[in-house]
């Protein structure tokens, strides 16, 4: 399960879980965020919710587009 959301909305979930579960030496913390067409992802945690995040079930497909 992933979370949706803007940037910073995805940036405090990593930062939340980061801390709370012990990733502060980690380079991108508890999850790296993925930007697909304009749109942050971020994996879900199972002991967190995202606050003003959507969650979903898998990221998009990329298009290839040249």
């Amino acid at each position: 399960m992933w979370y949706k959301g803007n940037k910073q909305r995805c940036e405090d979930y990593n930062a939340i879980v980061s801390y709370n579960e012990g990733f502060k030496n980690a380079t991108s913390g508890w999850s790296a965020i993925a930007e697909i067409e304009g749109t942050f992802y971020i994996m879900k945690h199972e002991n967190y919710s995202g606050a003003y995040l959507t969650e979903v079930s898998e990221l998009p497909i990329q298009s290839l587009t040249s």
